[in-house]
């Protein structure tokens, strides 16, 4: 999963032309992704702590999702470092440490519309 810096966090709104940096991944310089049994575990907790309720809408599990404990709902790991950035309009995307995150990024530009995925893509390794 990618995370983008969300604007209307900002203390002021950001231009329509402005920059929107993506993080693909950000986890050291080795790949973790969450194993099986870890993600039986976490499944198991949350199933547990679920028992027994009644949701009447989605808005009420989106509710209970976001109130478990961090130790619960967040999960460690993930991929290496790989950052998007871009100026809406701009044929040209910048990509910063090409790390495993590089994967899921191109996954998202291989399905994107050809006609306004950018052209050309600069890499750069630290």
């Amino acid at each position: 999963m990618a995370l983008t810096v969300p604007t209307h966090r900002l203390a002021s709104p950001l231009p329509a032309n402005s920059p929107v940096v993506t993080v693909w991944g950000s986890h050291g310089s080795i790949p973790s992704p969450v194993g099986p049994e870890e993600l039986r575990s976490r499944f198991r907790r949350i199933l547990l702590l679920a028992s027994g309720r009644v949701w009447r809408d989605d808005r009420e599990v989106e509710e209970f999702l976001l109130g478990l404990a961090p130790g619960v709902a967040n999960f460690t790991g993930g991929n290496t470092p790989c950052v998007q950035w871009e100026v809406p309009g701009c044929d040209d995307m910048v990509v910063f440490d090409a790390g495993s995150g590089l994967r899921l990024l191109g996954e998202k530009w291989r399905s994107s519309d050809p006609q306004t995925r950018p052209k050309k893509i600069h890499l750069f390794f630290s």
